[in-house]
């Protein structure tokens, strides 16, 4: 944050960041009203600048409040990955999970700005908590705290409502279904034919597709759009999709840029080399993502379909419309994660790490996870 309002290092400080800071201001002075709120309702600026007017409403730099305020909402995001990972695993699990979280400057320094990005990770987060981990929550008033949660972060990014919908469904019917009957091809083909058949009309009724016939015209719409912004680091943009094979044959393509970019070849800046190592790491973590979601799996199929089913589906969906560097790092974190998640697990199954506490008095030690089936702590 420091970093971030004393100097123009974070190339997440300007742009859109601006704009939903004025929007705020606009809100904060009464210059829109509540009814301008609910008239432009699901619009980018107009909705986050509103969530976001409150702090300018105290007294003093309120935009490093805001800031404050997403900083801890990103924490709380990244908390919540901890617990759920911990639970279902261990800490040693957890820690693996969580680390590029911690440190990556990519999540450091969208953190510390004022985008709605953090705030969309924090609330499908916590939906997952939710359901995966215990809480004191009885079961009306979860299921009431994750609609409103889902409704508040759709309307932060609508395009993003579809995807939610079908880790549900595949959780859902994962859930349904008794063990003897999961074979992966089985589910993979249901949920994608009735996904499928009801996308469309459901995105329609939603008003998703902002005028476009099919989710195809939509997604070649928002790719368009992308390229006209042109920019330093755009990726793929000379090439041309027009019909439903070339998006298909593109599609893997695309979403490996997604998740991946920057690769070696689009590096040109300090930066962008900077950020060669997190893709380095993000790599290494999909490899061990392997095991780790065949381990998630033998333990709570309903999440791991839930994740990967989310992963691939938001990877498909961003890695056909997005051709810019910047946008893509920025926007994968929504569901980035889940790939330090599977990550940390299958990391764990393998390596295991012991902390010595320095300030523990005689030869105490705590062992993040001797064994990954069953965690304990020689002291706490």
């Amino acid at each position: 944050m420091i970093l971030t309002t004393l100097t123009d290092l974070n190339p997440d400080s300007g742009g859109d960041a601006t704009g939903f800071a004025s929007n705020a201001t606009a809100y904060a002075s009464g210059e829109q009203s509540i009814v301008f709120f609910i008239e432009r309702l699901g619009s980018t600026y107009e909705t986050w600048g509103f969530f976001l007017s409150p702090f300018w409403l105290i007294p003093g730099p309120s935009r490093v409040y805001a800031r404050l305020g997403v900083a801890l909402i990103g924490a709380f995001a990244i908390y919540n990955v901890y617990l759920t990972v911990r639970y279902m695993f261990s800490k040693q699990a957890a820690m693996f999970s969580v680390a590029p979280l911690l440190v990556f400057p990519s999540f450091v320094a969208l953190h510390s700005v004022v985008l709605r990005d953090a705030a969309i990770l924090a609330g499908l987060v916590y939906v997952i908590r939710l359901f995966a981990v215990p809480s004191r929550w009885s079961t009306g008033t979860k299921y009431a705290i994750v609609l409103l949660t889902i409704g508040f972060i759709s309307l932060l990014r609508p395009e993003n409502f579809p995807i939610y919908a079908v880790m549900g469904g595949t959780a859902a019917v994962l859930w349904g279904l008794s063990r003897r009957h999961y074979g992966a091809i089985t589910v993979g083909a249901g949920i994608l034919g009735v996904f499928a058949y009801f996308a469309n009309e459901i995105a329609r009724q939603l008003e998703l597709l902002r005028g476009h016939e099919t989710i195809l015209e939509f997604l070649l719409f928002l790719r368009a759009a992308r390229i006209r912004e042109g920019g330093r680091s755009q990726y793929l943009a000379d090439i041309t999709l027009e019909t439903p094979l070339e998006v298909a044959l593109y599609a893997p393509r695309g979403a490996f840029y997604f998740l991946f970019s920057p690769l070696p070849w689009l590096a040109e800046s300090a930066v962008d080399y900077l950020m060669l190592v997190e893709t380095s790491i993000m790599l290494v973590f999909a490899v061990a993502g392997i095991s780790g979601v065949v381990r998630l799996w033998q333990r709570r199929p309903q999440l791991a379909g839930a994740l990967l089913v989310g992963l691939l589906a938001a990877a498909l969906f961003y890695g056909i419309i997005s051709t810019n560097v910047g946008t893509s790092v920025r926007q994968r974190q929504v569901f980035s994660w889940i790939i330090f998640v599977f990550g940390g697990i299958g990391l764990a199954g393998r390596y295991h790490v012991r902390i010595i506490w320095p300030w523990h008095t005689g030869n105490t030690a705590e062992t993040a996870d001797p064994s990954p089936e069953a965690p304990t702590t020689t002291s706490d």
